[in-house]
This record gives C-alpha cells, structure tokens and sequence, in this order.
C-alpha cells in the first residue's frame, strides 16, 4: 500500500472548502428557520386578527336587526313634534371598543378621561328618551370636523354606534333617527336641527330637548335658545351625569368650567350667532377640513333670513317655531 506523505497544500485548500460549505450549510438551515418562525408567528398573529374581527361582526350581527329594509308605516312622520338634540363631540372609529380613546377622533382635552364611555352615556340617554317620546325625533348632530378621519361625520358615527350596541333595534325608534351632517359648534347643532327637523317630517317643532354635558346647560339655555328666539317654556336641557364614569377632582371641574367659559360662553355672548368673533370663525375653519356647505336655505326657505344674518343684536325677524 502507498503511503501518504504530510497533507500538500491542495489538499488544505480542499479540507477548508469543506468545511466553508458546511458553514454555509449552517447558515442556511438557520436562516430557513428564521424564515419559518417569522411565518409562524405571522400566521399566529393574522388569525388572531381574522378571529377579533369575526367576533366583532358576529356580535355586530347580533345587534343589528334583520331584513330593515324601510321605517315604520305605523309612524306618521307629520305628527311628530319634539326634537330629541343630541351634539356630538367626536367621530367614532366604527368597529372599535368605543371606551377606549384610540377608538375616536376627538379634541385632546378629552383624552384620558374615558370620554368613549361618557359619549356613549349621552346617545343612550338620548335613545331613552325618545323611547318615551312617541311624537319625538332623534337628531345626531356633527359635521366632517376631523381630517384624520376622513370624510366621516360625527353624526353618522354615533348613529352607526348606537346601532352596534342595539340600541336601534326596534324599529319604531330607529324609524324616528336621523343625522345632521354640518354643524361645526354648539349653536350650529342646535340651529341646523331644527332644519333637519322640518326636512324629516315637513314641519318645525314644537318641543325642543337637548342631551349633552352638565357644563354646556348655560350656554344652551341662555344663549343659544335666545339667539334662535325659542321659548322658554318650550324648551329644555337634560344633563347626562356621568360622574361613575368618570368623577374629575375639584382643580378639573374648575378647569373643565373655565375652559368652556373662555373658549365659548364669553365668545358666544358678544357674538350671538358666531360670526363675528375670530376665535369662533376659526375653530368653524378648522372643523371644516373638507369644505362643506349646507342648503338649508333652500330646503328650509323659513330659515333663510336667519341662516344668513349676522349681528350681535338678537335676530328680529319671526320664526316659525316661535310662533306656532
């Protein structure tokens, strides 16, 4: 037999090469395992997301009444007489767990203090009371306020809440809801639904209600409903105390109070109808992002002089609520 001598270069060079192609080898399974972890856990995490979203819908489903194809016949829209107002104050993300705050686009100053939880409070308490309201008309109003959400108004999402959490299904209250899809501050929500009102059954009402946050009754009441020369007697506030929801200590109460003194109230009072005032005709700029424009003028030709007048003295032309 032939007997090797020392190992020759050559063969060095091959006895590296193996074991080059052996690592390589290596690296290669791993990277296959990487590659196949990461599918795993993708796969783990897009059927996680398929399964929420089926029993979101499913529960969605189970809200949702079957086969409404047209409102109540038994309901003769000409007869109903009181708006059941209810100002919206966000636009809800549809699908979301409404008491978490990522779940809405709303001003900042309303984060952290379970506002999806008050919100939801207010549309509740508005249904109710139309449930007791036979001759009522349930008005969400809120235009397309927030660019991040796209063309979306806050009326349409809370109309579209109240509907996931069943609160629409029965058919003679969800035959008396509707939408106004404009109104850019307090007055304009208040203002624009009596419109609506006159668009949805043919006349004005009689009745007015509004369901909102215990802060705002004053500016309502003393302001906004003189402004629109409604009569008192025909006109109410129904605070929605949320304070198990969310009880603020006494420095945020304050606060809450202050900020709706200077950053409304005191605007709205030399300036009636909000046309004058640079801080309100800003904040309508700013929740206009798409360019909106109503036609209440023609719709509600009534309402005409007073959609178009401006002025810190009271409007002093009649109006058709005022005087039936």
């Amino acid at each position: 037999m032939r007997h090797r001598g020392p190992l020759a270069f050559q063969d060095l060079e091959d006895v590296e090469g193996i074991k080059i192609k052996v690592l390589e080898r290596k690296q290669q399974r791993m990277h296959v395992s990487r590659s196949a972890l990461a599918a795993l856990v993708a796969a783990v995490v897009l059927v996680g997301i398929l399964a929420h979203r089926y029993v979101s819908d499913r529960t969605d489903e189970e809200n949702v009444p079957l086969n409404v194809s047209s409102i109540d016949e038994s309901i003769d829209l000409n007869q109903l007489e009181h708006l059941i107002l209810s100002p919206c104050h966000g636009v809800y993300r549809i699908g979301m767990d409404f008491s978490r705050d990522s779940a809405w686009y709303f001003e900042d100053f309303m984060r952290n203090k379970k506002s999806g939880n008050v919100l939801m409070a207010h549309i509740e308490k508005a249904v109710e009371l139309l449930g007791e309201t036979p001759k009522g008309l349930l008005v969400f109003s809120g235009g397309q306020t927030k660019f991040s959400a796209g063309p979306l108004s806050e009326s349409q999402s809370y109309w579209k809440l109240a509907e996931s959490q069943g609160l629409l299904n029965d058919i003679t209250v969800r035959s008396r809801v509707t939408t106004e899809e404009f109104a850019r501050d307090s007055f304009e929500n208040l203002l624009f639904s009596l419109c609506r009102f006159k668009e949805f059954t043919g006349r004005y009402p009689k009745q007015v209600t509004v369901v909102g946050f215990p802060f705002k009754e004053h500016r309502f009441k003393t302001l906004h409903r003189k402004a629109l020369n409604i009569p008192e007697s025909s006109f109410s506030y129904v605070d929605v105390f949320t304070l198990e929801i969310y009880a603020p200590s006494a420095d945020q109460y304050e606060e809450q109070k202050s900020g709706e003194f200077h950053n409304a109230f005191k605007h709205f009072q030399e300036d009636p109808y909000g046309c004058l005032s640079p801080v309100l005709i800003a904040k309508r700029q700013r929740r206009d992002p798409f360019h909106r424009f109503h036609s209440y003028e023609r719709t509600c030709p009534e309402m005409t002089d007073l959609l178009q007048y401006c002025g810190k003295d009271i409007f002093p032309g009649k109006l058709p609520w005022s005087t039936e």
